[in-house]
């Protein structure tokens, strides 16, 4: 099945966004981590800025939360290969790992 031109213009936007959700989610999980880590431990470079049973239960919600969120973000990139790669009938991931791409026939 091919599917036109014009129909498959929004998709780099899409892969833009998805990774830049996935980034950002990477950043705020290591973060959160690092504050976590002087919160609990009392070391580190965020050591006792953060203090108390509160604020690390927060940040153990944040870091568990985007930690998570990143991880469904790449599953869903994973999807979105297979299914590219089924209706418009080509390699993908081969494409991707040798950086080249089958011709289009007109």
């Amino acid at each position: 099945m091919t599917v036109p031109a014009r129909a498959r213009r929004g998709g780099s936007a899409l892969i833009v966004t998805l990774w830049v959700l996935i980034i950002l989610s990477l950043l705020i999980t290591v973060i959160s981590g690092i504050a976590l880590y002087g919160n609990t431990d009392l070391a580190g470079p965020m050591a006792g800025i953060f203090q108390g049973e509160r604020s690390a239960d927060i940040l153990e919600e944040i870091h568990e939360f985007f930690a998570n969120f990143a991880l469904i973000l790449a599953m869903l990139h994973v999807a979105g290969v297979v299914w590219s790669s089924r209706m418009h009938g080509e390699n993908l991931v081969k494409a991707m790992l040798t950086g080249f791409k089958r011709e289009q026939q007109p």
